[in-house]
């Protein structure tokens, strides 16, 4: 926030922002750019379809192949949720850090 009001305000003559502020405009930011690092729910999806085609699913086993699927897929949305929010959180440690070395190392 303070290197935000310290540095981007003057050079682009914009008013200066709140953390919360800020922290919206991270995440928003986020939200459109996206991350570039592994997605728990594709990693599962290639999963899935490499068991299937490496099974090719004769009729004796496509009940155990559902089984094993069915068990892959149980925690997928306890996964998904704790990969955002770790990003998020990343995004806002980062953010923090960055204020307190310009509050208090910069400043003094």
């Amino acid at each position: 926030m303070l290197m935000w009001n310290w540095f981007v305000s003057p050079v682009f003559h914009i008013q200066s922002i709140s953390f919360w502020q800020v922290l919206g405009l991270l995440w928003a930011v986020q939200l459109f750019v996206g991350d570039t690092s592994e997605n728990p729910a594709e990693t599962l999806r290639w999963e899935n379809l490499s068991l299937a085609l490496s099974a090719c699913v004769p009729e004796h086993k496509a009940e155990e192949l559902r089984e094993e699927v069915k068990q892959k897929n149980e925690g997928i949305w306890e996964q998904s949720g704790i990969h955002i929010f770790a990003q998020l959180g990343g995004y806002a440690f980062t953010l923090t850090l960055g204020w307190l070395v310009h509050t208090f190392a910069i400043a003094a």
